[in-house]
């Protein structure tokens, strides 16, 4: 009986732990044992379902009280092209017949067109749940194919990979793409006059670490609390929506990761993001980072 009791306490919370014993030898003190593990089981489970629930709501909170910004930024970021087209549209049928007019506007339409759908598809990534599928793939190839993605943007720019992962990592391919490829960009448009982007990967105990320096403007203090809130953006009208960062950040929450930013004015910008290192897809749909690492 002791030694099942061992085994079911050394089972908890990953495997079976019920303890199976003879109803009529509970009422005895190694009965007694038993009847507590199982009691104090049942509570935990209880907690950590109540603390699940809690997490949610604290989430949940958190993206209806970003709905008032939404709301704004949409309305700015979709009228400033709207306005041209609808400019466009009124010149066009003023003058059906003029061809050469037509022609003119015709591409700026495209372009504005396309510029909404931008937008909007940043909108719903930023504000619906993704429904994370996790899948056994190379980080580090990943993050290389990302930055051949980009490599338009890097004519300026020298680019140092120190990709050190050695091993396959359970993540969702799509989710850790878009992430790459939005703090890769913000490091690109920090440096218009050229620079050096460096990014590193590593293992740290449970964690996937990916750092991206950059040697670009920096961020000032006063609004480094800011850059992951929907549409603040410091770019020029046109370059960005601020809506990059914002969806990094929510990806990662929903990813069980975290991003931490270092920036010194003038010289330039760390972002440090840190994802579970789970090597099986259950334990990585968990999205949790194992407490021997204890918080950071």
């Amino acid at each position: 009986r002791i030694k099942r009791l061992s085994k079911a306490m050394g089972n908890y919370p990953d495997q079976d732990y019920t303890v199976t014993d003879d109803k009529q030898l509970l009422d005895d003190e190694i009965g007694q044992l038993i009847t507590g593990f199982q009691e104090l089981c049942n509570r935990l489970d209880k907690t950590q379902q109540d603390l699940d629930q809690t997490m949610q709501q604290a989430f949940y909170s958190e993206k209806m009280a970003s709905l008032g910004q939404l709301t704004a930024g949409i309305a700015h970021e979709i009228n400033n092209p709207l306005g041209g087209l609808l400019n466009c549209v009124k010149t066009m049928q003023e003058e059906p017949e003029n061809l050469e007019l037509h022609n003119r506007y015709v591409p700026l339409l495209d372009k504005g067109l396309k510029r909404i759908e931008h937008i909007m598809r940043q909108l719903l990534n930023f504000g619906r749940k993704a429904n994370l599928t996790f899948s056994k793939v190379d980080i580090d190839e990943i993050i290389r194919e990302c930055f051949e993605l980009l490599e338009y943007r890097l004519k300026k720019i020298t680019l140092n990979l120190d990709l050190n992962l050695s091993e396959s990592y359970c993540i969702d391919v799509e989710a850790l793409r878009q992430i790459i490829i939005n703090t890769g960009l913000n490091a690109i448009q920090a440096m218009p006059e050229g620079g050096s982007l460096t990014v590193s990967t590593k293992q740290t105990y449970a964690r996937i670490v990916i750092t991206i320096t950059d040697t670009g403007t920096g961020i000032e203090p006063e609004i480094m609390h800011k850059i992951f809130d929907p549409f603040f953006t410091t770019k020029e009208v046109g370059e960005g929506t601020g809506l990059g960062l914002a969806v990094t950040y929510s990806l990662l929450q929903q990813m069980g990761g975290s991003i931490e930013v270092e920036s010194e004015p003038g010289k330039g910008t760390v972002f440090t993001i840190m994802l579970p290192a789970s090597p099986k897809p259950a334990e990585a749909a968990r999205g949790r980072i194992s407490e021997a690492e204890g918080e950071h």
